[in-house]
């Protein structure tokens, strides 16, 4: 075997020697860049951690001020409430005094009137003797010495310290007590306030819905290529100019008319009543058949319906009982015209079961009958 020479060993050496430092050098590299990309993965944790944090402080903070400003609105809307509510109790306390006091003088008269029938049928005699029938009569009649005696009289016309009723008859007991009477007025400011809101969107609804169509008609003009500004134009000229408006006088929509506030009366007598307490079973709200009684307001059957009517919680929807449905006028006239034809089609609903549902029986409140 022949000897290499030394060049040649020197030769081969080098290369070997370079491959064993690029291998080396290579993994060196390899080592730091896993490294390095172990690092950024740490990193990037960290940061990816840090952006939830933040995330999380700040949707905290949101929902801190989102609290905040609904305790200051309800503490607001309260305080709001809390004034209505007060002018309302004042009202109702003038007109449940006033209608108190007519209906126990009507009451007296009426009273003092069936006495004195009774007492002259009991005294009728056929011996015509006026002194005898005079003095018999003023025995029986006890109304009549004490009008005599202290200056009282009977009739319902009759104010201040003259009138009988008012002199002797306690009617403070047949007050709804304070309890009962917030409870209805709350009631019924939250049914207005509900009934407001609703007609309020409502409106605003009509309102974009109409924007909408006027919106669509006028795309649908220029598409055809008509002066939209020309058309309105010549609208404005056809309309006829608005007339003066009278100013009328602004009624709240939370303040209960006279009506208003003996239909809840009735309901507190009857709710009352139920509740077995003694005095408002001879509440006036509870005496039919008497004439000029304002505070009767029906049969218990009546009373629930009232209920619904005012407490709903749909808004206007009304307790009534079905009637026959009479046709349209325009429906009987003639069609002249396509759009006579087009105002006699209804709306049809592709799924009726799914607006259906949404009005079920929970959608009224339920009366305490």
């Amino acid at each position: 075997m022949p000897i290499p020479k030394t060049h040649d060993l020197r030769r081969k050496t080098r290369r070997r020697w370079k491959l064993v430092k690029g291998v080396v050098k290579f993994l060196m590299s390899f080592f730091l860049h896993r490294r390095r990309t172990k690092y950024i993965d740490a990193v990037k944790f960290v940061l990816g951690q840090l952006g939830e944090w933040t995330r999380v402080k700040h949707s905290m903070c949101n929902l801190v001020n989102n609290v905040v400003k609904i305790q200051r609105n309800f503490r607001a809307f309260m305080v709001v409430k809390r004034e209505r509510c007060d002018l309302i109790a004042k009202e109702w306390t003038r007109i449940e005094e006033n209608h108190l006091a007519s209906f126990f003088k009507l009451y007296t008269e009426l009273i003092v009137d069936e006495e004195m029938q009774k007492t002259a049928a009991k005294n009728f005699s056929y011996v015509k003797s006026k002194r005898r029938a005079s003095m018999s009569f003023q025995q029986g009649n006890i109304f009549g010495q004490i009008q005599n005696e202290l200056g009282l009289d009977s009739h319902k016309n009759v104010a201040g310290g003259h009138s009988l009723a008012e002199s002797t008859v306690d009617w403070t007991p047949f007050r709804i007590p304070e309890a009962e009477r917030s409870t209805m007025i709350g009631r019924y400011y939250m049914a207005q306030l509900r009934r407001h809101s609703r007609g309020k969107a409502n409106i605003l609804e009509l309102f974009q819905n109409a924007l909408k169509m006027k919106r669509e008609a006028v795309n649908f003009l220029k598409f055809f290529g008509e002066d939209v500004e020309l058309s309105q134009g010549k609208m404005e000229e056809r309309a006829p100019t608005p007339r003066p408006q009278v100013p009328e006088k602004v009624h709240q929509y939370w303040f209960p008319s006279e009506e208003t506030v003996l239909d809840m009366i009735a309901l507190s007598v009857d709710q009352l009543t139920k509740a077995n307490i003694l005095p408002f079973r001879d509440h006036a709200a509870r005496k039919a058949g008497l004439k000029g009684n304002t505070f009767w307001r029906g049969n218990e059957s009546t009373l629930q319906k009232l209920w619904q009517q005012m407490f709903s919680r749909r808004g206007d929807i009304k307790a009534t009982a079905p009637t026959e449905l009479v046709p349209s006028p325009k429906h009987s006239k003639s069609l002249k015209n396509m759009d006579d034809v087009f105002d006699t089609f209804t709306p049809r609903y592709k799924d009726n079961n799914a607006d259906q549902g949404d009005w079920d029986g929970d959608d009224l409140e339920e009366a305490p009958f």
